[in-house]
């Protein structure tokens, strides 16, 4: 017997659950290698032992390695020691080259504790020595001793060749190997070198079976209820405990389970999944798992939908029973929420821009959420995401899952008391928080909010976060408050100091609890240096805070404006830009102000937080020299202005002169608040571009003048303009007046100091115009180019009103119309037409009209008299022209004017009198004087014409006869309207068609629209005439279309009158006559239908009672009372019904009108047929046509036959059923049962039942038992009551139910079947067995009898109706089988697993999918985006049968894109050499173009010049990220430039110095006599003079050695010398001086006779110096031939230059 497994927590017990663990081997490759151990002589063979090797990690080697030698600095690529770990061959570690003896030790860390047992020594790529031969290795212990484990002869290889160096495994934590001798170039250089050295930890391979299983608590078993928790246990075999290993319980967070790592399992929610446990031996891994079921426990939730409660199971249901249809706010206000709840509301009708809030309350419990978090993307969209605003999540969530809330911009209350961790992108884009708190956070990722810019969020509160990453705020630009807790979390990238954007960190406060400093200062982001923590400043309570202002962008506080300068380190004048934010400004404050120099941009926001404190103390919102003045300092010396070009003052309701001065360099003032605008407030602001006073009321007198530059002004409820406001505001060509302007005083507009205004644009927005003082707008407008004002629309005739009150806007108007002080009048909606006339601009006319419309007749204006007056004989107005030569566009009435135009009168040659247009025979439309003309020139003879039609013009008496001449004219249209007229011979307009007209014509289609009456005879025996159209004839005269075809005809509501033998007659003898009077009053008529044969008429519908003279309501005798004019009248809306009685002659008639009943009195009742009874009436004589009675709804003409019946007798009605005998017994049926009622005499129909031929059998289908009641009623109108009872219909199947452990359709037990049905059982049938029952309830548990097979089943079950139930149901015992196939070894973003199975299963979970059955074996698919494995992964078949479960997993899955983690440089201070910058990546990459490839994740890159770089990442999967930013700033290869000009400028080239009697002028002492710092600068701004040795070397000839000490001159050489190491230099000559002598004077007197005159003088000389010198005495004339020079105190010599303007004389001083 096996001695029991080593257990997990308890004792071990058997379970019915199957568990399988499955071996994971690590691949064969350069990094895991399989080895067996060489036999040892002398020992018995017991046991073969394989080891198995897997490559460590060099980093930790990398970062602790020390040799006893290495050539520093790293030269050809070898040198130090750490580069036999850097993944490359081709650097190297290589013992000193002053180096010749070893031996040489090279010792490192592994980083942990490992069982080490192999040493991959790798040969440098280059270069001959210092291989090793002889070596000795060494391992240190846990306990730090020592310990030999080998020493090796090793053989020479080639360059770059790997040697394996193995070992007994030994648990070490370092390794030492000693180099005692090495193979090398020359014997006498003994050298040491390794280019990789690789480790490698050993475990035994040992292959075990099922080592490990896995069983629930004690008590408890694999089902599980949501909330319940219960411990698991393994148990290991006893070969797993001998072999060792260990066992760790996979921790998972899912949406079924959790599980933690004591395996303690927690039921999360309904369904399915896997405990495992791992057991480890060695490199092996074996996964056990048991398969865990939550059952879901139903709970009433209370959810707020719109802010209406409601209880329901899921926000699904409490959807429904809302009725809502579009969800603004949801709230869980108690119960749980699951993730189907998250699933359905994405489902919602357009819930991304419908919600706004959502909750769940502190009391909601989460259920199916993987870590009690928000769930993927529950919140996400793409732009412009959800819109939700405000989100509460309760205590309960502690977790947001990837992209959770991302995109939801419009945030911006976000609280989450519980939450304690999130994925980095949860709350990607919030960026609509000001104040941002989580309480319960522990970890912050990545920046909060993600990469985007946050410009809103100023406060970040994370009290418990004990872990973020170094750019966790980089993001937020307007930080100024965090805080932290008492505790200072820790940074993930130690030794770096946390990111900021820029100019946050300077400003940003830190808030941590009382007493935490110490804490904060003791841990390792404190930088003593500069009191600071991960780089923000550390700093003790600040006095109390006057003002808050923004100092260069830099937010501070103080307790004046002057400290808060100050606290912001910025000097004074370097202040360029100040905003005062909150506080109190005072007189002090404002003094202070002035005293900044250099200052730009100002502003100041007085109002709730911010009060400006007037000179007597009080706050003040106005400026003016006796409340406050706002001054900023004047323009510095030399400068044309002062520096102030921007003033912003919010709150400022007044502005007096004096109020603010130092403006007049400012280029925008902002002053929206002001109300009142002082007179001079802003004269004089040359350089003011823009102001805004958006609020001022009241300008006052000459408040901008000399505002030159004005451009942009915006005055949005001005009332007054004062005087000389606007002079000199050159620039400002457009001003807009809002609707508020009242008064405009003399504003001086048009007075410029350089040109004027012309063409200046003025709007204003009052309906109502201002007074205007007539200077106001002087100057503005030129002839050339006229100044416009434009005015609301609809004003105008207004403003038009004050300059002439009896202009007419709706007209043509004068151009002096338009002038409204001395501007050009436009509209707004209207655009402006300019008729110009040839006469002179001061004739134009003028016509406003509405944009977008055609134009009003009336404002086509006319030629001007003056042009009219100068047209010639033959010449004539023609129309308006766009174009001055006419070669433009038409203008008229129907043109559509889209902006202003200026148009031209078109002048030409009279044109010939068009006084009728016609088409002849379907040509083109042509005019002339008169019809015949047209016919003329249409080249047509009269007898040619067939068609004609009359279009436009007047028909004349003339064109009748000439109509009346085309003897071969069959069609004809002359319809009179608005373009066609006719006339009489007077003149005069008519409407009448002449008596005659076209008598005997060969017309056959007339078209006569517009004319009233037709004459006489008009168409008299025109035989062929068909067709004819009058839609305005009120008259038709006598015999007017007499003998013609005209057999339709429509005559219109206007017809009045029809004359005798109008329509009579045809050729051809009577003709059918079909005509439609439209009228409703009949008109009078005279025989005119009396002839014809087949004749009626149609009149409007229900006008039939005013053409005959009948009472509708009744029947009447006569068929003749139904003619009008000898017509039969057709009324649409009346049908006749026509009564025969018992013989032909027994005839009535009634009108019914269409679709209504027929009503009794419209029934004859005079008819008789002896002693028989009238019964009812028929449309078949025989009565077997359709029976119709006062109910009948009439839609037709119908003929209706009375019915005759024999007196009545007593009605009897008998009752039989279908399912019942002749023995009166009632039998079970599954079929309607027919109820069959027969009477003795003929009855009436009874609605639902069938009446039979003979009329008295009347039956009915039945389809539920029951007591009914029915009226019969025979045919003379007798009635009986009947009851029935209807009885044994059962329409309802039995009932089965398979009593098992199953999934409802296929079972793996069957403990029992049930069949019941309230009715009676008849038999049970399975499969080919056959029970009888003939009972009403039946259970069965020997279901082998019944006839259940393994397989499928079919059990039918039939009651005695015959009702059938029919099942198939699966019987299966045998667990299902499957195969496990995914490609593991390549990397890949997803990957698709294909699963065969023995049988077909429940679908394993989400994802998977049937894709069909192939040879034998059913295929599933699911496509895989992450790693993914389980130690026990079992499939489960239709009955429920669990296979043995498999070790199975899918890795190399990498879908995330790539981002860089760490980037460094190698150097990083100042240099003049390639930097080169080293990455390391999140994950396994291709190397970036340009860049080299060190391993997959790290990559290096030269660079050569400072910039701005990005790199993109793409990894081995072919996912690409955001390109990473960075910058290059410390190589600087450009010498410092020297300001030779500079130096010339300060002759800096040539220096005297005395000679120096004390110690020799040291190096610095030279730089500060000879150079200043200013003569030279650089990029890196270090750049610095000194003088070296060399320089001190140079003398003025070769190389004579500088000295102070000895007079000469000297050339000394300065260097100026950058960080960067760059050099530049210059000379200077230095002269040191003779030691001093005595000063003395020398004086000279000399007389000098010229041309009869006596010159004398003295020159005097001072100083100690000896020689030559020389004096120059000019002369006027020239000097005469000889003269003398008196000898002075010493001798002198003299030259004599002859005719000379100067003597020269020369004095030698001893």
């Amino acid at each position: 017997m096996k001695k029991k497994g080593k257990k997990g927590l308890a004792v071990a017990m058997t379970l019915a659950v199957t568990m399988t663990s499955v071996p994971t081997v690590f691949a064969t490759d350069e990094e895991s290698q399989l080895m067996t151990l060489p036999e040892r002589p002398n020992e018995e063979k017991a046991k073969e032992t394989v080891w198995k090797y897997e490559k460590l990690d060099q980093a930790p080697m990398k970062e602790s390695v020390k040799a006893s030698s290495e050539n520093t600095p790293e030269q050809y690529n070898e040198g130090p020691a750490r580069l036999a770990f850097d993944g490359s061959n081709t650097t190297a570690w290589h013992t000193a080259y002053g180096t010749h003896q070893g031996p040489y030790t090279i010792e490192w860390g592994l980083g942990d504790t490992y069982n080490v047992g192999k040493i991959d020594y790798t040969r440098k790529a280059d270069g001959a020595n210092g291989t090793w031969k002889n070596i000795k290795v060494e391992a240190k212990k846990a306990d730090e001793t020592w310990v030999e484990v080998c020493t090796k002869e090793l053989q020479e290889t080639a360059m770059g060749a790997t040697t394996e160096i193995t070992f007994e495994p030994v648990e070490a934590t370092a390794l030492r190997v000693t180099v005692t001798d090495s193979y090398n170039k020359e014997a006498n250089n003994k050298y040491a070198s390794a280019g990789e050295i690789n480790v490698y930890k050993a475990t035994k391979d040992v292959t075990l079976v099922d080592p490990i299983k896995i069983l629930p608590e004690e008590g408890k078993s694999t089902t599980m209820k949501e909330g319940e928790t219960q411990t698991m246990r393994y148990e290991l075999t006893e070969e797993a405990q001998e072999a060792g290993g260990t066992v760790k319980w996979r921790v998972q967070e899912g949406s079924v389970l959790n599980v933690d790592e004591n395996g303690v399992v927690t039921a999360v929610g309904e369904g399915k999944a896997n405990v495992s446990a791992d057991y480890r031996l060695g490199n092996t891994s074996y996964n056990a798992y048991v398969e865990i079921t939550v059952e879901k426990i139903e709970a009433d939730c209370v959810i707020n939908l719109n802010g209406t409660q409601y209880t329901a199971n899921s926000l699904e249901e409490a959807v429904k029973q809302s009725g809502q249809t579009e969800l603004t706010s949801v709230k869980f206000e108690s119960g749980v929420i699951r993730k189907e709840d998250f699933d359905y509301l994405k489902k919602v009708k357009r819930i991304q821009y419908t919600l706004k809030e959502f909750s769940i309350g502190d009391e909601v419990v989460l259920r199916g959420l993987d870590g009690n978090a928000i769930p993927l993307k529950a919140f996400y969209a793409s732009y412009p995401g959800y819109s939700l605003e405000k989100v509460y999540l309760g205590k309960n969530v502690k977790g947001l899952k990837m992209n959770a809330f991302g995109m939801c911009t419009d945030i911006s209350s976000f609280e989450a008391p519980g939450l304690e961790w999130m994925d980095g992108s949860a709350l990607d884009r919030v960026n609509g928080l000001t104040e941002f708190s989580l309480p319960s956070l522990k970890v912050v990722e990545s920046p909060l909010f993600g990469t985007m810019s946050n410009r809103k969020s100023n406060t970040v509160k994370l009290p418990a976060v004990t872990e973020f990453a170094n750019d966790a705020f980089s993001e937020l630009t307007k930080l100024t408050t965090l805080e932290l807790g008492a505790t200072p979390p820790t940074v993930q990238i130690s030794g770096r100091d946390l990111e900021f954007a820029s100019g946050v960190v300077d400003n940003l406060k830190l808030v941590i609890p009382e007493g935490a400093l110490d804490a904060y200062k003791a841990s390792p982001g404190y930088n003593e240096e500069n009191n600071t923590w991960y780089g923000i400043k550390l700093s003790e309570p600040q006095e109390e805070v006057a003002v808050n202002v923004t100092v260069n962008d830099k937010a501070v506080e103080g307790a004046s404006l002057e400290k808060a300068v100050a606290a912001s380190g910025v000097a004074v004048d370097e202040v360029t830009s100040l905003v005062i934010n909150s506080g109190k400004v005072t007189q002090d404050d404002l003094a202070y102000l002035k005293t900044i120099p250099e200052i730009e941009t100002f502003e100041m926001n007085v109002g709730e937080n911010l009060q400006l404190i007037g000179k007597n103390g009080q706050p003040t919102t106005v400026l003016s020299e006796a409340t406050a003045v706002l001054e900023f300092a004047g323009k510095p010396s030399g400068h044309s202005r002062a520096t102030i070009t921007t003033i912003t003052l919010g709150g400022i309701t007044e502005v007096e002169y004096g109020g603010l001065k130092g403006y007049a360099s400012a280029e925008t003032i902002s002053m929206p608040n002001v109300i009142t605008v002082g007179e001079r407030a802003f004269c004089l602001g040359e350089w003011l571009e823009t102001l805004d006073l958006s609020s001022a009321v009241t300008i006052g007198s000459n408040a901008f003048n000399g505002c030159t530059n004005l451009e942009n002004l915006t005055m949005n409820a001005v009332e007054t303009l004062g005087e000389g406001s606007f002079k000199y505001t050159d620039e400002l060509d457009n001003l807009t007046l809002p609707a508020t302007i009242k008064t405009i005083d003399d504003i001086r507009f048009g007075i410029c100091k350089n040109g004027n205004k012309s063409g200046a644009k003025i709007k204003i927005l009052a309906t109502t115009p201002p007074t205007v003082d007539r200077g106001a707008f002087d100057g503005v407008s030129s002839i050339t180019h006229p100044a416009t004002v434009t005015v609301p629309s609809g004003a105008l005739a207004a403003y038009v009103a004050q300059v002439n009150p009896n202009a007419d806007v709706t007209k043509v108007l004068k151009r002096s119309d338009t002038n409204w002080n001395h501007l050009y009048l436009r509209e707004e909606g209207s655009s402006l037409i300019e008729y110009k006339a040839k006469c002179g601009t001061w004739a134009d006319q003028y016509a406003y009209v509405t944009t977008g419309e055609t134009i009003p007749a009336e404002k086509m204006a006319a030629l001007h008299k003056d042009d009219e007056k100068n047209l010639k004989e033959n010449e004539e107005f023609k129309g308006w022209n766009t174009k001055k030569n006419g070669d433009g566009d038409m203008i008229t009435s129907e043109t559509v004017v889209s902006k202003d135009m200026i148009i031209y009168p078109v002048i030409g040659e009279k044109a010939e009198e068009i006084n009728i247009t016609a088409t002849v025979n379907g040509g083109e439309a042509i005019g002339a004087e008169s019809l015949a003309k047209v016919i003329e020139k249409a080249g047509v003879d009269s007898v040619d014409v067939e068609t004609l039609t009359v279009d436009s013009g007047t028909v004349t008496p003339e064109d009748l006869t000439t109509l009346s001449s085309l003897k071969y004219l069959t069609e004809l249209d002359l319809n009179l309207d608005e373009d066609l007229k006719m006339v009489d011979a007077e003149g005069n307009p008519t409407t009448v068609l002449p008596s005659g007209q076209f008598k005997g014509s060969a017309l056959e289609k007339v078209s006569l629209n517009g004319f009233t009456e037709i004459g006489a005879s008009a168409f008299a025996r025109s035989n062929d005439l068909e067709t004819v159209v009058m839609s305005n004839v009120v008259t038709i005269g006598g015999s007017a279309f007499e003998e013609t075809s005209v057999e339709v005809v429509t005559l219109p509501e206007s017809i009045k009158s029809i004359g005798k033998n109008a329509f009579v007659g045809k050729r051809n003898g009577k003709r059918e006559m079909h005509i439609t009077i439209e009228a409703t009053t009949p008109p009078t008529i005279d025989g005119s239908f009396a002839k014809h044969a087949d004749a009626d008429v149609t009149v409007p519908d229900g006008c039939l009672g005013n053409y005959i003279s009948i009472d509708l309501g009744k029947p009447f005798k006569d068929s003749g009372d139904t003619k009008w004019g000898g017509l039969r009248v057709i009324d649409n809306a009346q049908k006749l019904i026509t009564y025969h009685g018992v013989n032909s002659w027994d005839v009535m008639y009634a009108y019914v009108v269409d679709n209504t009943a027929i009503t009794e009195g419209r029934f004859p009742t005079t008819f008789e047929n002896g002693d028989k009874i009238l019964s009812g009436w028929n449309t078949e004589k025989d009565g077997t046509g359709t029976s119709a009675d006062a109910n009948t709804v009439v839609t037709e003409d119908m003929t209706l036959y009375a019915q005759w019946s024999d007196p009545a007798v007593d009605l009897d009605v008998t009752v039989s059923y279908s399912n019942v005998n002749e023995a009166g017994e009632v039998t079970w049926t599954n079929q309607d049962v027919t109820v069959t009622l027969t009477a003795n005499e003929p009855v009436q129909s009874i609605e639902g039942w069938t009446l039979d031929e003979t009329q008295t059998v009347l039956t009915k289908a039945h389809d539920k038992n029951g007591t009914y009641h029915v009226t019969v009623r025979s045919a003379d109108g007798q009635e009986k009551e009947v009851e029935y009872t209807v009885s044994g219909i059962d329409k309802k199947a039995p009932n089965i139910k398979i009593g098992g452990t199953g999934n409802g359709e296929n079972y793996r037990e069957i403990k029992s079947i049930a069949i019941h049905d309230p009715e009676g059982i008849s038999y049970l049938m399975i499969n080919e067995t056959k029970t009888e029952i003939n009972d009403k309830y039946k259970y069965f548990t020997d279901i082998k009898a019944l006839g259940v097979v393994e397989g499928t089943n079919t059990a039918v079950v039939v009651d005695n109706a015959g009702n059938e139930t029919k099942i198939t149901f699966g019987y299966d015992k045998t667990a299902p089988t499957f195969k496990w196939i995914v490609d593991n070894n390549t990397q890949a973003q997803s990957k698709e697993v294909r699963l065969e199975t023995s049988e077909e299963i429940q679908l394993p979970d989400e994802g998977w999918s049937l894709k069909g059955e192939e040879n034998g074996v059913f295929v599933y698919v699911k496509t895989f985006y992450a790693n993914w494995k389980d130690k026990n992964f079992t499939v489960t078949d239709l009955a429920g049968n669990v296979s043995e479960p498999q070790f199975v997993e899918v890795k190399r899955i990498d879908n995330s894109r790539p981002t860089v983690v760490e980037l460094t440089q190698d150097i990083t201070d100042w240099t003049n050499k390639d930097v080169t910058v080293t990455i390391k990546t999140s994950t396994d990459c291709v190397a970036p173009e340009g860049w080299k490839q060190v391993n997959k994740r790290t990559f290096t890159k030269v660079f050569n010049a400072n910039g701005e770089y990005s790199v993109t990442l793409t990894s081995v999967t072919g996912l690409t990220g955001d390109a990473h930013l960075f910058s290059i700033t410390n190589i600087d290869k450009e010498a410092p430039v020297i300001d030779y000009a500079a130096i010339e400028s300060a002759n800096g080239y040539r220096k005297e110095i005395p000679v120096n009697e004390g110690e020799e002028y040291t190096e610095e002492k030279l730089v500060e006599m000879f150079t200043k710092p200013e003569w030279v600068k650089d990029n890196s701004g270090t750049a610095a003079f000194k003088v070296d040795k060399w320089g001190l070397e140079h003398g003025l000839d070769g190389y004579q050695p500088f000295t102070s000490k000895t007079p000469g001159e000297y050339k000394v050489r300065f260097y100026a010398y950058d960080a960067a190491g760059n050099s530049s230099s210059f000379d200077v000559y230095v002269k040191v001086l003779e030691p001093e002598v005595e000063e003395r004077t020398t004086t000279v007197s000399y007389t000098v006779f010229i041309d009869g005159r006596v010159r004398t003088g003295q020159w005097t000389h001072t100083g100690t110096e000896t020689g030559e010198f020389r004096f120059d005495l000019s002369m006027v004339k020239n000097l005469p031939a000889s003269y003398e020079l008196e000898e002075g105190e010493e001798g002198y010599r003299m030259l004599q230059y002859g005719d000379m303007t100067s003597v020269t004389f020369y004095l030698t001083i001893k």
